[in-house]
This record gives C-alpha cells, structure tokens and sequence, in this order.
C-alpha cells in the first residue's frame, strides 16, 4: 500500500513540476480582459494567500469564485483539476501556491 502511495505522490510531483503545465483553455477565453484568472472559494486559505501575494507583487488578475459563479465552475471543470486556488496565466495553469512558479509564469506573460 505504501509503494502505491509514493508512486502516486511521484506522478503528481512530476505533472506539477514537470513542462506540462500548459492547457487548451486560455484566461482571455474565461474573460477577455484577462490574461491571468484565478479560481478560488471564499473558504480557502491558500486563495487568501495568493490574492495576497499576486496584489503585494502587483499583478493582475480576474478572479473567479467556482462556487457563486456558474459560468466561471465550467471553465474550472473543464480544467479538471479538482483544487483551488486553479491559477491560470495565458494557457498555463498551476494548482495551488507556489510562488517561484507564479513569478516565473508571469514574467513569460509579456
């Protein structure tokens, strides 16, 4: 069971730190003023971190609450991640904070 476990923990370590972080859903797509959008509840500390941190770093962001916004939870379904905060910076998305990987997204924004 624990061999399980670790293979798993492997697998997910490897998606989000791997180079394959880019989606076919873009942030313009969800709003097109955007070119970063995070999804988020109003329930979870670490959106409260992020907002936090993206506002103290002075970037922009549209942000979605996938539970009081219908439109905003397909978009969030059809990124199938299951987690908030789901931060997407042009086609490439993160599942939840990491701050090295947000700055590194967004200085390749431009």
């Amino acid at each position: 069971m624990k061999k399980i476990f670790l293979a798993l923990a492997v697998l997910a370590a490897y998606f989000t730190f791997s180079g394959s972080d880019q989606v076919d859903l873009y942030a313009s797509d969800v709003d097109a003023s955007c070119s970063v959008v995070m999804f988020t509840t109003d329930w979870c500390g670490t959106c409260k971190v992020a907002k936090t941190y993206f506002k103290n770093q002075n970037y922009s962001y549209c942000e979605f609450d996938v539970e009081k916004n219908p439109l905003a939870n397909l978009y969030y379904q059809e990124l199938g991640t299951g987690g908030v905060p789901t931060i997407l910076i042009g086609n490439r998305m993160t599942l939840g904070f990491y701050p090295d990987k947000i700055d590194e997204m967004m200085s390749e924004l431009d």
